[in-house]
């Protein structure tokens, strides 16, 4: 469950419906009102796995909430999208693509404010992106407002064989009181925070 600005969201992810298609699906508690993405802009096709991930942001604005949703499987690759609330539906503003066959890029996505803008910023795991096998990569996107999103860096963990980096992403707060949020990618048995 997501509290914004008076109102308070649930955001669920569907990979399985529509012939393994997916969807996202956000509930507002508040005006119990449902609201899916805009199908004409979601170029997905089935066993994408759409909403495999999700997660919900202050992407575009810090007084708007915004959700992410990963498609792992989309055209082999993966892709994650960005949906704004417009009126009743979910309205994309930013998407990204994988760009390795079979990473799973979209499978783990955080939001988190990186740089203390008062945005969030996104990180999405490709736990199966491969050198040699399966080492897994995470890649950091930088918000810039208005759903703009700005690759900033490419994290590979340990590179470990078969290590699956990126797996899972969450963020932890700031623990060591610099200020700055921390977060932590897991490989299939560590926990890296950085």
């Amino acid at each position: 469950m997501v509290c914004g600005q008076f109102q308070e969201l649930v955001v669920m992810g569907a990979p399985g419906s529509y012939y393994w298609t997916g969807t996202v699906k956000v509930y507002n508690l508040t005006s119990s009102t449902f609201y899916n993405p805009n199908k004409e802009e979601v170029d997905s096709h089935r066993y994408s796995y759409l909403g495999y991930a999700v997660t919900a942001g202050h992407f575009s604005s810090p007084n708007f909430i915004d959700v992410a949703a990963g498609a792992p499987q989309h055209s082999g690759g993966g892709k994650v999208y960005i949906f704004r609330i417009d009126g009743g539906s979910l309205v994309k503003i930013f998407q990204a693509s994988g760009k390795m066959m079979g990473s799973y890029f979209g499978s783990s996505l955080c939001a988190v404010d990186l740089n203390r803008d008062g945005l969030s910023d996104l990180l999405v795991g490709a736990p199966m992106h491969s050198t040699l096998r399966d080492e897994g990569q995470v890649s950091v996107y930088l918000s810039k407002g208005n759903g703009v999103m700005e690759q900033a860096e490419l994290l590979n963990g340990d590179d470990a064989y078969n290590a699956h980096f990126g797996e899972c992403i969450t963020a932890i707060g700031d623990i060591d009181d610099d200020g700055y949020q921390g977060k932590c990618l897991s490989t299939k048995s560590l926990c890296f925070q950085v």
